[in-house]
């Protein structure tokens, strides 16, 4: 169903009714989910802390080529567009995630770009909700070569294991709709570091 999440009302998403999030699930639709988690249905909470971020600081991507990395339903990259970055481009691996991110963007009346393999060059990036898994962390060196401007943004993510990178804010959040994921998920930590990569022009 078309939502906005709380802190978000500039944005309608296309998210998982809560009341089906939070119904009991039969052990076959709990297998089906962990077999092809469908990713994009929710905002989680560091993509949340992003676009709220962009959307309160919009010189951050005004004018700019901007990557949104695992972009999921689009969130981060939507809130770019809208804040007036002259092009995004949102890149997932997911080819549903893609699709959804650009039903979003159409019911945003906003304008991405969608790949599903990361390349061209960018004035700043964004990876939120996407080092869950560590060996994401690999992943930090493709996106500095491409991009003048890193942020990431994670729950999981302690300072020690991106050196380099300065903390830009602190704050608590959770999926949209909350599905009541423990706390130690809801710390949310935005890293900024720049970069040799691409040059602005």
């Amino acid at each position: 169903v078309i939502q906005s999440p709380p802190e978000l009302p500039e944005l309608s998403l296309i998210l998982v009714d809560p009341a089906v999030a939070n119904r009991r699930w039969s052990p076959t639709e709990q297998q089906n989910l962990s077999a092809a988690p469908p990713l994009w249905v929710m905002a989680w909470p560091s993509g949340r802390a992003v676009a709220r971020h962009i959307l309160d600081h919009p010189e951050t991507v005004r004018g700019k080529r901007v990557l949104d990395f695992g972009c999921g339903s689009g969130l981060v990259g939507i809130a770019a567009a809208i804040a007036g970055a002259r092009a995004v481009t949102c890149c997932d691996r997911d080819p549903a995630a893609l699709f959804a991110t650009r039903a979003n963007a159409v019911l945003n009346d906003s304008e991405v770009d969608l790949v599903v393999e990361l390349s061209g060059r960018f004035d700043i990036a964004f990876a939120a909700d996407v080092f869950y898994d560590r060996n994401n962390l690999d992943l930090l060196y493709g996106l500095e070569n491409c991009s003048s401007q890193l942020m990431i943004a994670d729950c999981s993510v302690n300072p020690s294991e991106v050196q380099g990178y300065s903390v830009v804010l602190e704050t608590s959040g959770a999926t949209y709709p909350d599905l009541d994921r423990s706390n130690q998920f809801r710390r949310v930590r935005l890293f900024k570091r720049d970069t040799t990569g691409a040059v602005a022009g």
